[in-house]
């Protein structure tokens, strides 16, 4: 197991439901590698976002 601090950029927010949004992240250095099951913590300490954890997941992609 590895942890590592990595900086992304928020590319586009969809508001699925009221309380639901997509987040697609765009990272600032090479691809993120991950292993099934794994996760990330995120968050934003200087908008005072607190840390959670994410399952990782790759969005449904038309002909795949």
């Amino acid at each position: 197991m590895m942890a590592e601090d990595a900086e992304f950029t928020v590319a586009a927010k969809h508001q699925r439901t009221p309380v639901i949004a997509e987040l697609l992240l765009r990272p600032a250095e090479p691809r993120l590698r991950y292993q099934p099951g794994q996760y990330v913590l995120l968050g934003d300490p200087d908008a005072q976002l607190v840390v959670r954890s994410y399952s990782i997941a790759n969005a449904p992609r038309p002909g795949r």
